[in-house]
């Protein structure tokens, strides 16, 4: 599984998050299990949620998990590539 689709999915589990509870939901985590690599939690978190202004446009902070420990998006990429 690539890393876009990874955020795709999890970025769906916070629309439907928010759409469930009527709001706008802060944040939605999504885990996936890759054979050969681990499990992946990928952790979306609504940046304009945490400082309450309304006026800035929406934007997401996605932090990124492997087997527990914080990993970066392009370490993870590495990983996932082989």
């Amino acid at each position: 599984m690539k890393i876009n689709e990874m955020i795709k999915a999890t970025m769906a589990r916070l629309k439907k998050l928010s759409e469930e509870y009527d709001c706008d939901y802060p944040q939605a985590d999504e885990v996936f299990e890759i054979d050969g690599v681990g499990i992946v939690v990928c952790e979306v978190m609504s940046s304009t949620y945490m400082t309450n202004s309304s006026w800035m446009r929406p934007h997401f902070r996605i932090t990124w998990r492997l087997n527990r420990k914080k990993i970066s998006k392009q370490n993870l990429a590495k990983i996932l590539e082989k």
